[in-house]
């Protein structure tokens, strides 16, 4: 037990714990939100960092998967702003809005469809209704 917290009753944690959650939720969406902003001006630059990933994972101090993930998913906001209240709300987290994203313009439904579905089943959702096209081959002199 962390030497900071008091002791909880068991229903006072349960409450402690939805309540962090919800705001962890909220932390990221705004944070995804500003990476999208501080993306599209390539502010990192000016603090010279070659790279958004670069500045979260030094500046920001964000792990690997964590830069990746936000970074992702800011750039899909910025093309998709509903994905935004998708991830406020609960029904897509950051790995199902990293499948779900790059396929929005080819299949409108999908971001419905993929609400409130494990990573799994977004997986098996995408791959039954956007399957793989075969690879074109070209061979130039």
């Amino acid at each position: 037990m962390s030497p900071h917290r008091a002791y909880l009753d068991d229903q006072a944690l349960i409450a402690e714990v939805h309540r962090l959650a919800g705001s962890e939720r909220s932390s990221t969406v705004e944070l995804v939100a500003r990476l999208a902003e501080l993306d599209e001006r390539r502010l990192y630059l000016n603090k010279g960092y070659p790279s958004l990933f670069a500045y979260c994972r030094t500046e920001l101090k964000l792990g690997e998967a964590e830069a990746f993930n936000r970074i992702e998913a800011a750039r899909a906001v910025r093309h998709h702003p509903e994905l935004l209240e998708k991830l406020a709300d609960g029904s897509l987290c950051l790995s199902t809005l990293g499948i779900v994203a790059p396929h929005l313009d080819e299949d409108e439904t999908l971001l419905e469809a993929a609400s409130d579905k494990t990573r799994r089943e977004v997986e098996e959702l995408v791959a039954a209704r956007l399957p793989e096209q075969p690879a074109v081959f070209s061979v130039r002199k």
